[in-house]
C-alpha cells in the first residue's frame, strides 16, 4: 500500500511506456478518478487491464463490459481467476456466469 512510492518509480521517464498499467492501478487504488479516466482516455490498454482497474474502482458494468471484449482465454486460464482485484466479486452470480461461459472454474472461492 505504498502507493506514494509505486507512483514515484511509474512516473520515471525510462518506465512510462512499460507501467501504464501500474500507474492506472495506483492511481485507481488512490481513488484519483480524473487521473484513471486520463489514462484510459488516451492510452491503449489492454481489456483485462482496463477490467482490473474498473474492479478496483468498484464499477461492475464497466469492469464486466471489458471482461466480455478480452478474448485471450490462455491469458484468463492461467491468470485471471487468481487475481485479488476480483475478490469482491466472485461470490456474484454474474462473476460465476462469467467464468461459466469462458470455460473456467467455479472453486470454493465462488461459494
Amino acid at each position: 500500500e505504498e502507493y506514494d512510492t509505486a507512483l514515484k518509480i511509474s512516473n520515471d521517464s525510462l518506465l512510462s511506456g512499460t507501467y501504464i498499467f501500474l500507474r492506472a492501478q495506483v492511481l485507481a487504488q488512490k481513488r484519483d478518478i480524473k487521473a484513471v479516466r486520463e489514462i484510459l482516455n488516451m492510452q491503449m490498454m489492454k481489456n483485462i487491464n482496463k477490467a482490473i482497474i474498473f474492479a478496483i474502482l468498484e464499477e461492475r458494468d464497466s469492469m464486466y463490459y471489458h471482461l466480455d471484449q478480452d478474448k485471450n482465454l490462455v491469458y484468463m486460464i492461467r491468470s485471471f481467476n487468481g487475481l485479488k482485484d476480483f475478490d469482491p466479486y466472485r461470490k456474484e452470480e454474474r462473476y460465476k456466469a462469467y467464468l461459466k461461459k469462458n470455460y473456467l472454474p467455479i472453486t470454493h472461492w465462488n461459494e
